[in-house]
């Protein structure tokens, strides 16, 4: 079976994801965290908006 049949083009981090997390995180030199940083930990969270702020958080925190 075509595994691509299946999706439900919900694989891609949208741009209101980003912009969402951004906003709370701040640009990339407040956050010291990249775009694919972010999109990456949504790919991790399976797309869980607040999983990956989390995340976030905690890289934020051991960076300063």
């Amino acid at each position: 079976m075509d595994d691509d049949a299946l999706s439900d083009g919900g694989d891609e981090v949208t741009e209101e994801q980003h912009e969402q997390i951004r906003n709370v995180l701040g640009d990339e030199g407040v956050s010291g965290l990249s775009d694919k940083d972010i999109k990456d930990a949504l790919w991790e969270f399976f797309f869980d908006e607040e999983k990956a702020i989390q995340w976030a958080v905690g890289q934020h925190s051991l960076l300063v």
